[in-house]
C-alpha cells in the first residue's frame, strides 16, 4: 500500500531532492525538506557550532533547487542562532543576500546587545561590589 512516506536517509536526502526538483515531484520535493529540516535539528541538537553539518551548504543547495521551504529553514536557522553560526568557517560563503537577510534578523538583534553592552558598562558589567549593597536577581 502506498503510504507517501520514503525511507531517504540523512546522507543522500539532497540528492533526492535535487532529482525531485529535475523530475517535478512536488510532493517528493516538499518530503526532502522535511527530513533535510529534521537531520539539520538531530545533528545540532547538543551544539550548533560543533555540529558535523553544514547548514550554510544546505541552504545554497536548496536555493539551487528551488526548495522554498528548506532555504527559508535554513536562513531562519543561521539568524536564529546567529552566535554560534558565525563562528563557523562556513558562514563566510553566505552570498551577499544571504548574509544581509541573516544580519537583519540575527538573534538576538544588534539592538539588543548594544543595550546589554550599555547596561553593563554602566552597572560596572555585573561584577560583584561591596557586601551589603542590595542587587536585583532574577532567577
Amino acid at each position: 500500500a502506498y503510504t507517501e512516506h520514503a525511507p531517504i536517509e540523512d546522507s543522500t536526502v539532497l540528492e533526492v531532492l535535487a532529482l525531485a526538483r529535475r523530475h517535478h515531484l512536488p510532493r517528493l520535493v516538499t518530503l526532502c525538506e522535511l527530513y533535510a529540516t529534521k537531520a539539520v535539528e538531530r545533528r545540532c541538537a547538543d551544539q550548533i557550532a560543533e555540529a558535523d553539518v553544514d547548514v550554510v551548504a544546505i541552504l545554497q543547495h536548496a536555493e539551487r533547487c528551488g526548495a522554498t521551504q528548506l532555504a527559508a529553514f535554513c536562513l531562519h536557522f543561521i539568524a536564529s542562532n546567529y552566535g554560534p553560526m558565525s563562528s563557523r568557517p562556513e558562514f563566510a560563503n553566505l552570498t551577499p543576500q544571504q548574509r544581509a537577510h541573516v544580519d537583519e534578523h540575527q538573534w538576538p538583534p544588534r539592538s539588543y546587545l548594544k543595550a546589554l553592552e550599555k547596561y553593563e558598562r554602566a552597572t560596572g558589567g555585573g561584577s560583584s561590589s561591596a557586601a551589603g549593597d542590595k542587587k536585583c536577581v532574577v532567577m
